[in-house]
């Protein structure tokens, strides 16, 4: 039976098969006191699953050793990258701020960007609790817990009294859990803009946030401390701000409505400035201070991804902004016409699928919410598969009343719908094999999709569409005309309201 130094050892030499046994050595034992206990394997496992902390230009050996560097110049070092991270200066939050995409758009994407926050934001009361459970400092604990409180409405009477003079009546912060306040800031601007996005972000948009903050948990303290203090608190104040002004500038908004960032940019700065003194007294080895920092980078390059993600999905990608409108405005249960591409684009593909429809198997690129595969089905369809990017419009396919048995709708990009009818056969029901290039659909079709992709992507699609039919198969596809894209600045195939 191998010895628990030379299950370390193993592992080095199986992660970096060219290290000799003496190098494997030097990698684990980070302290340099000839061991290799538990710390020191974790921080070196979470460097083989995070990015390299060379990436990080502001770090060197002298900034990681402790007998080279205090904890307080560590914390600096490591503050002041954060603080310069495209996190916090990233160019969608200073056009934001400014409403340099116009009123209209700015509020619009503000829209976005509170819809698909609320996705990830709702699990900081959950990460401080843990936290709580892995402080073995009184007082360490205590600043915790006074960060808690807050979070579920419970201030001192200097916090209340400077709310009032800022016109932020007690009643409506007092008690009343954060969550709930940002619930309500979100609502109201939805009520403002007439419209939600609540169900339709996609899920790729916080896939790496809820993945970094998921390893930062899986890390224990030093991860949880690194989340909630260099991803959160810390920054927020700046990024809330950015939010803050782009609301006035936009759509304008009292202190009242505001109470939820006002009261985060004020307070997160009191909890920051806490919070330090717990993560100086957690870097006391060279594995503490790599894992906060791995953590660091890997929650900070998150965001960025958030926020590069969400300019996809905004109006200001004309594509983006009709699948969207479509997505909102479409009542989910109806079986009569209400959307423009109802009126215009549908009933030509049903009447020209017709002929091919009775007793086929129908591919529906760009499914959205199943209407016309649907459609199909009562047509003499006796199997649809549909294939859309957006999670929530899937979602709301497969869990629709009239849903039957042989439909089936996935995630996926069209323009890689091979792939993606390879990684989900277990959903749809196809049999792997000879049919993806032989053909297995006797009709498939596209309503209003390619105008949404780059002629290289659609493309793609069409040699997708032509290997996955079967000979003498038929692929039934609608455009709007270009004349419909805008009028007068608005799109024409916005749905009817």
């Amino acid at each position: 039976m191998c010895s628990y130094y030379d299950m370390l050892t193993s592992c080095a030499l199986f992660l970096y098969p060219t290290h000799t046994y003496t190098q494997a050595l030097k990698v684990l034992d980070t302290d340099g006191d000839g061991s290799i206990d538990w710390d020191e394997f974790k921080s070196f496992m979470l460097k083989a699953n995070v990015n390299e902390l060379s990436e990080i230009s502001d770090f060197n050996e002298n900034l990681l050793s402790p007998s080279h560097t205090s904890e307080e110049e560590f914390v600096t070092a490591l503050e002041n990258y954060t603080k310069g991270h495209r996190a916090v200066n990233h160019h969608l939050l200073t056009n934001l701020a400014t409403a340099s995409f116009g009123k209209k758009e700015t509020a619009d994407m503000l829209l976005r960007f509170l819809s698909a926050y609320s996705q990830f934001n709702s699990g900081f009361i959950s990460n401080v609790e843990t936290l709580l459970g892995l402080l073995d400092n009184k007082k360490h604990a205590e600043i915790l817990m006074e960060n808690l409180e807050e979070e579920m409405g419970e201030y001192d009477e200097e916090t209340m009294v400077a709310c009032e003079e800022m016109g932020i009546p007690r009643e409506s912060v007092e008690n009343i859990p954060h969550s709930e306040l940002f619930k309500d800031l979100l609502e109201w601007v939805e009520t403002v803009l007439q419209r939600s996005y609540g169900k339709f972000i996609p899920s790729y948009i916080c896939e790496k946030l809820k993945q970094a903050i998921s390893m930062c948990q899986s890390l224990g303290k030093l991860g949880l401390l690194a989340a909630l203090y260099f991803g959160s608190e810390l920054i927020v104040p700046e990024i809330y701000s950015s939010i803050l002004a782009g609301l006035r500038n936009s759509i304008g908004l009292s202190n009242e409505q505001a109470r939820f960032l006002i009261l985060h940019i004020d307070m997160d700065q009191d909890h920051a400035e806490a919070l330090r003194e717990i993560i100086i007294e957690n870097c006391l080895t060279k594995a503490d201070r790599l894992t906060l920092a791995n953590c660091t980078k890997m929650l900070l390059d998150a965001r960025v991804s958030f926020y590069d993600n969400l300019i996809k999905y905004s109006s200001l990608d004309p594509m983006a902004r009709q699948m969207t409108s479509d997505a909102i405005s479409y009542d989910v249960e109806a079986e009569k016409p209400n959307c423009m591409s109802d009126f215009t684009a549908r009933p030509v593909v049903f009447e020209m699928c017709k002929d091919h429809v009775k007793g086929s198997t129908v591919l529906d690129v760009g499914c959205g919410e199943g209407y016309v595969a649907r459609k199909l089905i009562n047509q003499g369809a006796i199997k649809i598969v549909g294939v859309d990017i957006n999670s929530a419009m899937v979602e709301t396919a497969n869990s629709h009343s009239n849903k039957t048995n042989t439909e089936y709708y996935v995630e996926g990009d069209v323009s890689n719908l091979k792939e993606t009818l390879l990684k989900t056969t277990n959903q749809t029901n196809l049999m792997p094999g000879a049919g993806f290039d032989q053909g297995m659909f006797d009709l498939s079709v596209a309503v209003f999709v390619f105008n949404y992709l780059t002629i290289t992507d659609m493309n793609k699609t069409f040699k997708d569409v032509f290997s996955l039919l079967k000979p003498g198969g038929h692929f039934v596809f609608s455009v709007p005309h270009p004349f419909m894209s805008n009028h007068d600045g608005k799109s024409i195939l916005y749905c009817l309201v």
